[in-house]
C-alpha cells in the first residue's frame, strides 16, 4: 500500500475513530446556533455556535449541517460563503423551493481540532456567507417538516456523539421586525397597565396602537420612538397594545400584542357619545345617563340582572343600541383561555358562587383556545418536550408567529412561518411544568396551555 492511499484510509476512518473515543467519554451538553447580520458588513449573515458546555482545544467538532430559510418574495442570491478554520462549512447544491420558501443547506465534516477552548456559553463564529438583492430579507434557521424530510439539520457532533442543542437565536432580519410586547396581564378597572415594553423589534418605533374587544386598532398620540408605554384603561374589556417599526425603506411590521384584560365590574354607569360599534356589559347591572348613539353608532348593552336607562339618552336617527340581561352568561367580549381540566375545577354547590354578586363567573364558562376564525391544536399533551401544533385559520400571506412562555410570562421560544398549518415544537431544552403557548396571525391570536413532563 502506497503511502497516498494510506492517508486517504486514515481520512476515511477518522470520523469512526472518534465516534469509538466518544463512546468512551463522558455525557456531554448541547451546542446551540444562532444567525446574526455581520456588524460590519450589511451584505453578510454570520452562524455562530454556543455551547452549554466546556469544549477543550484539542477536541474535534465531527460535523455541522443546518439550513437558511428566507421567503421567496425577497429576490436575494446567496454570492459567497466564507470558509472559517477549522470548521469550513460549504453550501450543498442550490436552494430549493418549498410552500413560498427557499432552503438552502450548509454543511462540514471537520476534522482538525477547534485550537483553543471554547467555554461554555460563548460564541464561535463558524461561517458567514454574503447575498445580493432585497435589503429587506429575513433569514431563518430553519427547523420545520422540510428539513425533516431532506435531511436539513440543524445538526452538531462532538467527537462523533451527537450534541444539538436550540436556535438561541433563530432570525436574522435586515428590514423592520416588529418583535413582542411584553406585560400582559389581569387588572382591576381603574388600575394601570404596568409597564408595556415592546422587545426583538429592529428599526424605529413609528407608533404604538391599542383596541377594545378585538375592534379597530386606534393610534396612540406622541408614542413615536418609545420602546414602552403604559395607561389606565378607560373602561372594562380586553384590550390589546402593540408597536409599529419601520426599518430604512422596508415596509414596516407590528409587533405581537400584549393583552391586558380588564376585569368586568359587577356595576357600570355609560355617559358620553358612541359613533361606530361598541358594546359594555357588567356582571348585574348597566345604568345609562347622559349618552348619545350617534347616528352611525351600533351600541349593545348586556347586564346580569339590570338595565337602568334615564333622562339625557339620545339615539340619533340611524343609530342602533340593543339592551338585554344574558339569560347563559355569555356578555360582549370572552378573551379566551385554556380549557381547566375537569379535575382542577373547584368543587361548587349549585348555588354557590365565585364572586360575591357575579354569578357568571365560573369555569364552566370559561372560553376554549379559538378566536377569530383561528383555532390551535396542541399534542401530545402532556409530552416530554416534542409536540406538534395543528392551526386552522390563518391569515393568507401574513406570518404566523408562534410563543411558548413559561407561566410568569417570560418568553423561551419564538419562532415565525408563512402559512403554515403545522409546527413542531422542540421543547426538549425547558424544564418540566405548564407552558403556555401563544399563535398570531394577522389580527387572530389563540393560545393553550401544555404540559411538559
Amino acid at each position: 500500500m502506497t503511502p497516498n492511499n494510506i492517508m486517504l484510509l486514515f481520512f476515511l476512518l477518522m470520523p469512526v475513530l472518534l465516534k469509538t473515543v466518544a463512546t468512551q467519554d463522558s455525557q456531554y451538553g448541547n451546542i446551540d446556533a444562532g444567525i446574526f447580520k455581520a456588524a460590519d458588513n450589511a451584505n453578510s449573515v454570520e452562524i455562530k455556535i454556543k455551547p452549554d458546555f466546556l469544549i477543550e482545544s484539542d477536541q474535534t467538532i465531527t460535523e455541522i449541517l443546518f439550513t437558511i430559510k428566507w421567503n421567496k418574495q425577497y429576490d436575494i442570491e446567496i454570492s459567497g460563503v466564507g470558509f472559517i478554520s477549522p470548521f469550513f462549512v460549504s453550501r450543498e447544491d442550490a436552494p430549493s423551493l418549498y410552500q413560498g420558501h427557499y432552503y438552502q443547506i450548509f454543511s462540514a465534516r471537520p476534522l482538525s481540532q477547534i485550537g483553543s477552548d471554547l467555554e461554555a456559553g460563548a460564541e464561535r463564529l463558524v461561517s458567514y456567507f454574503d447575498f445580493t438583492g432585497d435589503q429587506c430579507v429575513l433569514f431563518e434557521l430553519a427547523d420545520d417538516e422540510w428539513t425533516q424530510a431532506n435531511n436539513g439539520g440543524p445538526f452538531f457532533e462532538l467527537l462523533g456523539k451527537p450534541v444539538t442543542g436550540v436556535m438561541y437565536a433563530p432570525f436574522a432580519a435586515y428590514g423592520s421586525l416588529g418583535g413582542f410586547v411584553t406585560g400582559g396581564k389581569t387588572i382591576d378597572p381603574g388600575e394601570n397597565t404596568g409597564t408595556l415594553t415592546l422587545e426583538n423589534f429592529q428599526g424605529d418605533v413609528v407608533m404604538w396602537q391599542k383596541r377594545r374587544n378585538e375592534g379597530t386598532w386606534q393610534n396612540i398620540d406622541g408614542t413615536g420612538g418609545e420602546t414602552s408605554y403604559s395607561e389606565v384603561p378607560d373602561i372594562h374589556g380586553f384590550w390589546q397594545y402593540r408597536a409599529k417599526a419601520k426599518q430604512n425603506d422596508c415596509p414596516p411590521e407590528y409587533s405581537v400584542p400584549a393583552n391586558i384584560d380588564v376585569t368586568m365590574p359587577d356595576h357600570f354607569m355609560l355617559t358620553g357619545s358612541d359613533n361606530d360599534e361598541q358594546c359594555y356589559d357588567a356582571g348585574i347591572s348597566v345604568t345609562v345617563q347622559d349618552y348619545v348613539a350617534e347616528n352611525t353608532a351600533n351600541v349593545e348593552i348586556i347586564a346580569g340582572e339590570r338595565i337602568t336607562i334615564k333622562p339625557g339618552t339620545h339615539i340619533q336617527y340611524g343609530a342602533s343600541l340593543n339592551a338585554r340581561i344574558t339569560t347563559d352568561c355569555t356578555f360582549c367580549f370572552e378573551p379566551e383561555s385554556p380549557v381547566i381540566p375537569e379535575a382542577e375545577h373547584p368543587s361548587l354547590d349549585d348555588n354557590e358562587r365565585i364572586s360575591e354578586n357575579n354569578t357568571c363567573n365560573t369555569p364552566e364558562h370559561i372560553m376554549t383556545s379559538q378566536r377569530g376564525g383561528l383555532a390551535l391544536k396542541v399534542y401530545p399533551n402532556p409530552n416530554r418536550g416534542q409536540a406538534r401544533l395543528d392551526i386552522s385559520g390563518v391569515e393568507t400571506n401574513s406570518p404566523t408567529y408562534v410563543h411558548v412562555m413559561d407561566m410568569n410570562g417570560a418568553v423561551k421560544l419564538q419562532s415565525v412561518s408563512e402559512n403554515n398549518t403545522i409546527v413542531h415544537l422542540d421543547l426538549s431544552h425547558l424544564k418540566p411544568g405548564m407552558y403556555l403557548v401563544r399563535i398570531v396571525s394577522g389580527d387572530k391570536m389563540a393560545h393553550e396551555r401544555i404540559v411538559i413532563l
